[in-house]
């Protein structure tokens, strides 16, 4: 059958042809000092992005790139975290402000509210744009997000709230999805040895694929941010290099119609002694004819608006109805993926499950990776010390 995308065609034109953010979890900026990874290696495929190492004092602005740091900190005290950082990048609200403080993990009822009221997803959806969330999850986690028994991630819910469908196995296996720790090595754990390995290289050149066919594409990484805390067998160092060869893969596979932006919640890998978030400033990197629209942004509750501008979508009498007298979904890559259903026919995926809590471990030793009992899998987290972090 033919591939209901392959004749629709971007709002945005052959100029301008969308907008693909790359959410890589936990990476900071530090300063350009022996200790810090992006300065000690050459990281050539972050470098190609960014022109230049991710390190303080090396932004910059030319024609077709904007690479600013960024505060992760929202005027809060205390070490930044994953649930509203992300609740933040995604919505546009300062989500740690208006919970009193910074919340780990996966949202609660309050930031659940501010997701579902302000989504990057579900505003961009209302205004006409085609919207895709390129992540691969572990089809065991489908039933189990229908079923109530897994919880939604910040952006899982932001899909969930747009009715843009979460991919599975199916696409995975036709290079129309990416897994989380990019190889699928983590998720062959889980799903069998069916499913091929792949080099990072290659996931970049799938999500270039995937990109242009959308006016909006997200695509998410927590592989960092999990080996900060030593939480897979996937070292800090392994963890940079397989985003490198990925965003490598991507730069040089892109259509040059494409504005890839590159941002992250917190800090974290740019100080692998510890083990912890940080303070840090997050990079903010965005390359392609939109990149301009990204100048000047100082604080990750920027980008939201940032993406929202770019794509026009802020402009109602511009944007055409959507379809269906209600919210315009973001077509499937293929109508007849043989994918779970639940919910009424709206296609389910498993959330990321909790990130590992921040604290330092004790004596300041470094938590052991996950074993048997604490998988890292296909797109989902299992719960690490969910009960020691109250939910938001």
């Amino acid at each position: 059958m033919e591939r209901a995308t392959s004749t629709m065609t971007s709002r945005l034109g052959s100029a301008a042809g969308g907008i693909l953010i790359v959410f890589v979890d936990g990476v900071g900026l530090g300063p350009n000092a022996p200790g810090n990874p992006f300065a000690d290696r050459s990281f050539d495929g972050l470098r190609a992005l960014a022109g230049g190492p991710l390190v303080t004092g090396g932004g910059r602005v030319a024609p077709g790139l904007v690479f600013a740091e960024v505060d992760a900190t929202l005027g809060v005290e205390g070490l930044p975290q994953s649930g509203t950082g992300q609740t933040t990048l995604f919505t546009g609200v300062n989500a740690a402000r208006a919970i009193g403080r910074h919340v780990p993990a996966l949202p609660g009822p309050r930031l659940k509210a501010i997701i579902e009221a302000e989504g990057l997803f579900a505003k961009a959806c209302a205004a006409g744009h085609r919207v895709a969330f390129a992540n691969a999850f572990a089809p065991g986690y489908l039933q189990g997000l229908s079923t109530g028994e897994r919880r939604a991630s910040v952006t899982v819910h932001l899909a969930q709230c747009a009715g843009v469908p979460l991919l599975s196995e199916a696409e995975l296996l036709r290079g129309e999805a990416v897994t989380w720790e990019l190889e699928r090595d983590l998720y062959r754990r889980v799903v069998g040895e069916h499913v091929p390995p792949i080099t990072a290289a290659t996931a970049g050149l799938h999500l270039a694929r995937i990109a242009p066919r959308y006016d909006l594409t997200l695509y998410e990484t927590f592989l960092t941010d999990l080996a900060g805390h030593g939480r897979v067998p996937v070292s800090v160092l392994e963890a940079i290099e397989r985003v490198d060869a990925f965003v490598g893969g991507l730069v040089r596979t892109l259509p040059e119609r494409v504005t890839l932006v590159l941002c992250s919640d917190h800090g974290n890998v740019e100080e692998p002694q510890h083990g912890r978030h940080t303070r840090n400033p997050v990079p903010l990197v965005a390359r392609g004819p939109l990149a301009d629209r990204f100048a000047g942004l100082r604080s990750i509750e920027e980008l939201t608006p940032a993406v929202l501008r770019a794509l026009g979508a802020g402009r109602a009498e511009e944007a055409p109805a959507p379809q269906g007298g209600g919210r315009r979904q973001a077509a499937p890559l293929r109508p007849d993926d043989a994918t779970a259903l639940a919910g009424g026919g709206r296609r389910q995926a498993a959330p990321l499950l909790p990130e590992p809590e921040t604290a330092a471990p004790a004596a300041g030793r470094r938590q052991a990776p996950l074993g048997p009992g604490h998988a890292v899998a296909g797109g989902a987290r299992t719960a690490i010390a969910v009960g020691a972090s109250r939910n938001a």
